[in-house]
């Protein structure tokens, strides 16, 4: 699949820059509340987290029992969890070892070295296409 890199690469900038800007829209919103709401708000805020990864925990260790990653995995999460409350304005949360460097280098969408087999650039191109015509299935 040519340029597959490229698109993966723009959909984890574009998902990285969404979460930091619904994060600070969160932000926007979370400051306008008086002490009291916003003690409410971060109560059902983390409610949820600890609900949501509770199963993702449990999700994870069925789904990875047999390949050993289950704990490499759970780590990840916890990382992503953090990255969501950073986002959201609050302090980090979980303990989280080293994460994968491959992982990490997988994720990371600072860098501008390209793979020449499965890239060809870090910018949009809007596609250009033609009609299809009955002539062009003539062999």
């Amino acid at each position: 699949m040519v340029a597959s890199g490229e698109i993966i690469s723009l959909i984890l900038r574009d998902e990285s820059l969404h979460g930091k800007y619904i994060g600070l829209l969160a932000q926007e919103i979370y400051d306008s509340f008086d002490k009291m709401d916003k003690e409410m708000l971060e109560e059902k805020m983390y409610s949820i987290l600890y609900s949501l990864m509770e199963n993702e925990i449990e999700y994870t260790n069925v789904i990875y029992r047999e390949s050993g990653l289950e704990k490499e995995v759970v780590n990840f999460l916890k990382y992503n969890a953090n990255r969501a409350l950073e986002n959201l304005g609050f302090e980090k949360l979980y303990t989280v070892d080293a994460i994968n460097p491959i992982v990490l280098n997988g994720l990371s969408t600072e860098t501008k070295t390209h793979d020449f087999f499965s890239t060809k650039g870090n910018g949009y191109q809007k596609g250009v296409y033609e009609e299809l015509e009955d002539e062009d299935f003539i062999i």
